[in-house]
């Protein structure tokens, strides 16, 4: 059908790599999304929103002087994007809008030393994950926006054109 071009799922798995707040971040994440298609009222053009409800996953590993820290976070989201019909000009789309809510989560510090020197860099690791958790929230919530924006962007490119060259027909 014409609409399973557009309400296909979305599921995209992409490597993480990036320096936040001074620390080298190497991982994982994972965007999944179910697109619908909402009709838009208009009296001169022909209008629907594409809105995709999904997450993104994201396991990652710090790499912070004496210590490796593993957590992950979870990104619950919601894009939206108006896409036009103009006669003579096809479908277009406009830039997305994105609300996500981000928690992160602290899986494990592993010390690069052993005994109570291991116990000490533990232990001060977590006291500065811990006072620096809004930071990091807002930051891991800043980059999986811009990681649903650009998927979001890039699939729907992909099947407006596709639109397109069905309707040319």
């Amino acid at each position: 059908t014409r609409a399973g071009l557009i309400d296909r799922q979305i599921d995209i798995t992409a490597a993480v790599s990036d320096v936040i707040l001074g620390t080298p971040v190497t991982g994982v994440a994972r965007l999944v999304g179910q697109p619908c298609v909402e009709l838009c009222p208009s009296n001169d053009e022909a209008r629907f929103n594409v809105v995709v409800t999904g997450t993104v996953y994201s396991r990652t590993i710090g790499h912070g002087g004496p210590a490796k820290v593993h957590g992950h976070s979870i990104t619950h989201f919601t894009a939206t994007k108006e896409v036009i019909y103009e006669p003579g000009v096809g479908f277009r789309s406009l830039a997305p809008h994105v609300t996500a809510r981000t928690e992160c989560y602290t899986d494990s510090i592993a010390p690069s030393r052993g005994g109570i020197a291991g116990r000490i860099i533990q232990r001060r690791a977590s006291e500065q994950i811990a006072a620096q958790r809004g930071q990091l929230t807002a930051i891991a919530r800043e980059k999986a926006v811009r990681r649903i924006e650009a998927a979001f962007e890039r699939q729907l490119t992909e099947r407006i054109a596709q639109l397109n060259q069905t309707v040319d027909f």
